[in-house]
């Protein structure tokens, strides 16, 4: 049976721009100065056919790499839970001053026949240099990004 709903949950430092009934589909995270602040968003993709998880992320990526070749994909996470997929792919664009990263967070369900596939994609950008104070605020939202009932973990 598929599932059609899943959750996102944000620490309490970050604030919620817009949301859509109980789904926040924008929040910021605002430091105490122009360092360690970061934006997410949350967006729904369509792709042909039926992707994985692992499939979507490298297609965007692939996509966004060949548009900006001043992007560079800085780390690629693939996780499985009991048959839904998690992809985590970080983009970082040197271009900028400082350089901004960007995680690109895609979850698909498992596989089936359909001619279409909607992938709900986390989007969280921040400067590069503050990724060390914000890793664990970030691993506690990317983690929480699953669809419902929670899976188990499988390594």
């Amino acid at each position: 049976m598929p599932h059609s709903q899943f959750k996102l949950s944000l620490p309490s430092t970050w604030t919620t721009i817009d949301s859509l009934g109980d789904s926040v589909t924008e929040a910021i995270r605002s430091g105490s100065d122009l360092r360690r602040d970061a934006l997410l968003r949350l967006e729904s993709q369509t792709f042909s056919g039926h992707l994985s998880a692992r499939d979507a992320a490298d297609l965007t990526i692939g996509r966004l790499l060949a548009e900006n070749p001043r992007a560079q994909l800085a780390q690629a996470v693939d996780r499985d839970f009991s048959g839904t997929g998690q992809a985590v792919r970080i983009v970082v664009d040197r271009a900028e001053d400082p350089p901004v990263a960007t995680a690109y967070v895609m979850i698909a369900e498992a596989p089936e026949d359909v001619r279409t596939r909607v992938v709900p994609t986390l989007i969280i950008q921040w400067a590069e240099p503050d990724a060390d104070a914000l890793g664990p605020e970030f691993e506690h939202v990317i983690s929480s990004f699953r669809f419902t009932p929670p899976a188990s973990y499988v390594e």
